[in-house]
């Protein structure tokens, strides 16, 4: 990796303030605050590069999450369709008592009324 040059001559500087008239203690001083305003907020490569490798830790953290997640709906969706089908089982198995219980009760009304006719037409011709 090549290194920088750097954004700010400091030695440069320092010489061009004491040509100006500043003494040696004030140019150095004025040459620090400048250089440090210069880059303090600066990201260098390596700082690039360490976020650059944080974020790709993060998306592969939040990439494992989603796959776990994924896993865990296809099993609670595979679980309600088990249900559902259990459901619809039951379901299935009460309508057809229910339709036995209406044949059952047609036919049992049917003999009922049959019977009454039955009486009622053994009344009527014994009279």
């Amino acid at each position: 990796m090549m290194n920088q040059a750097p954004l700010f001559d400091t030695h440069l500087a320092i010489e061009a303030l004491q040509d100006g008239g500043f003494d040696t203690k004030q140019a150095k001083a004025i040459v620090s605050v400048v250089d440090q305003s210069l880059t303090g907020g600066v990201a260098t490569k390596a700082d690039l590069a360490e976020v650059k490798a944080e974020l790709k830790a993060d998306i592969a953290e939040v990439r494992t999450e989603l796959t776990e997640v994924k896993a865990g709906l296809k099993a609670d969706i595979a679980e309600v369709r088990t249900e559902l089908t259990e459901v619809k089982a039951e379901l299935k198995a009460d309508i057809a008592d229910l339709k036995m219980w209406v044949g059952w009760g047609f036919f049992i009304a049917v003999g009922v009324i049959g019977g009454i006719i039955a009486y009622a037409t053994s009344l009527i011709l014994s009279v």
